[in-house]
């Protein structure tokens, strides 16, 4: 018999509420982004930091209207959300309901109370979501502007390097909603998770309702692979809402709480089971294989788990990535064409991250979810210029690494990246940066003219392997001979 809310339907009802709040953190971050180039442009201190106020409370009042509208806009969906669920919930529990001699219900005036307050009740967290999120864009702002502010007064960077610096915190910062607790989520994680959690718990509240009032004392949990290893020990197993007999009790599931059954960001739910009539959905050999499941990566077994958390966590930095694009994208549509490296690099590694993925999805076999890996506010244009400024700012040695080709050497840069330089002497520089972005070594095709690196090579070509003490100050760039490895990977310039 069908379960009450497969978990397949509880894991893709939100995904049309999402884009509406993928265009609300697209406007948050454009915005952000448009006026620290504008407050950027100020060269007095004290009138710096008057439009630096009066931006930020420009900021948090042009958010409220795009959060309510936001808001508007997903109050019916909402609504629909919950009323498609609870009448798919009593169409699955009605059919074995009837399969049991009883007769079959519609949604009771009290169900329909109990959507209505469910619905309310999202809608409300939904809103407050919005409206803290609207805080925190505003202390973004005034703390990436004062940042910048001392950057400048201190002498350390310029105005374009400091404003810069500033865009790139705020673009990366945008979009979270605080909790009272002080957790910080990214707008669409904290979305999705309300949605899902007040569906399921709505409908499993009146699923509940029904089965005690057609004196049925057990309920079976729905299973699917991939469940977390605390949810794998009850999943797809009979209770007992009374704790009486056989049966385990209900309460092993944890319903009720954030962390067990129904809680936050469970897909489970449960249904009705008459014992002697019901067939168990998921007998012992199921639940076996779903545990057991296991998929290839790199010639490794991977827990099916987590192989979907892995993916999720790809998912999640394509999204962040796609956030910080469109800001510093604003960026330059406002005149900051400094960052159009910093656009450059970001392009490299999302690309980067994307083919990861794609690479990831092909060697599992697991199925690519598009609505977690976009960002309404990253559309088809941002794409193409993110296309485009790969295509144009990059090329590819005979390892196949994508190479950045840049008008500066910097010690920091893209983690894990190459850039690539023409240096003041006419020969060519390779970077290559560690996790952290701090370069890491640098290849030369070319003795610069030094007598040291002369004997290097066959024409003085070398590397550097640069050395930092326990504070990250540069301490040495020891030249040496190039490796077999490096000569093949670097044979393009050689």
């Amino acid at each position: 018999m069908t379960p009450m809310l497969y978990p397949d339907y509880l894991d893709t009802l939100d995904d049309l509420l999402l884009t509406w709040y993928d265009r609300l953190t697209a406007t948050i971050i454009r915005d952000i982004v448009r006026r620290i180039v504008k407050a950027g442009a100020v060269t007095s201190t004290a009138a710096y930091q008057a439009v630096r106020a009066q931006e930020a409370g420009a900021l948090y009042d042009d958010i409220i209207i795009q959060a309510a509208a936001a808001t508007g806009k997903t109050e019916a969906q909402i609504k629909a959300l919950f009323t498609a669920a609870g009448a798919e919930a009593i169409k699955n529990d009605n059919a074995i309901y009837k399969a049991a001699g009883f007769t079959p219900q519609n949604l009771s005036p009290v169900a329909l109370q109990v959507l209505e307050a469910g619905a309310k009740k999202t809608a409300g967290i939904l809103n407050n979501l919005t409206m803290t999120t609207a805080v925190s864009a505003q202390q973004t702002f005034i703390h990436a502007a004062a940042f910048a502010e001392m950057q400048i007064e201190s002498g350390a960077f310029d105005y374009a390097s400091a404003i810069r610096n500033a865009i790139k915190t705020a673009a990366a910062e945008s979009g979270f909603v605080i909790y009272p607790s002080g957790h910080r989520d990214h707008l669409d994680v904290a979305t999705r998770r309300a949605v899902l959690t007040g569906v399921n718990q709505t409908a499993a509240h009146i699923s509940m309702t029904y089965a005690k009032n057609m004196g049925c004392d057990l309920v079976e949990t729905t299973a699917h692979p991939g469940a977390r290893p605390d949810h794998v020990i009850w999943q797809g197993k009979v209770f007992s809402l009374s704790g009486k007999g056989r049966y385990p009790p209900f309460s092993e599931t944890g319903y009720g709480t954030g962390a067990g059954l129904c809680g936050w960001n469970c897909r489970h739910n449960f249904y009705p089971y008459f014992e002697g009539l019901s067939v168990s959905a998921y007998p012992k050999e199921k639940l076996m294989e779903y545990e057991r499941r296991t998929v290839m990566y790199q010639g490794e077994k991977l827990k099916y788990y987590d192989a979907t958390q892995h993916q999720r966590k790809l998912e999640r930095e394509i999204r962040g990535l796609k956030r910080t694009l469109t800001g510093y994208d604003e960026a330059i549509k406002n005149g900051a064409a400094y960052m159009r490296q910093d656009f450059t690099e970001m392009s490299v590694k999302l690309k980067q991250h994307e083919a990861a993925l794609k690479d990831f999805l092909q060697q599992t076999g697991l199925a690519k979810d598009n609505a977690r890996a976009q960002v309404l506010g990253f559309g088809h244009s941002q794409a193409a210029k993110a296309v485009w400024a790969v295509r144009h700012n990059t090329l590819t040695n005979a390892a196949e690494d994508t190479i950045i080709k840049t008008r500066k050497t910097t010690l920091r840069g893209p983690a894990n990246g190459i850039t690539q330089i023409e240096n003041a002497k006419g020969g060519i520089d390779r970077n290559y940066y560690g996790p952290d972005g701090r370069q890491v070594k640098q290849i030369s095709n070319n003795n610069h003219n030094h007598k040291k690196e002369a004997g290097f090579g066959l024409h003085g070509e070398h590397a550097h392997d640069y050395v930092y003490d326990d504070d990250g100050i540069l301490q040495s760039r020891i030249p040496r001979e190039l490796s077999e490895k490096e000569r093949f990977e670097n044979g393009d310039i050689l």
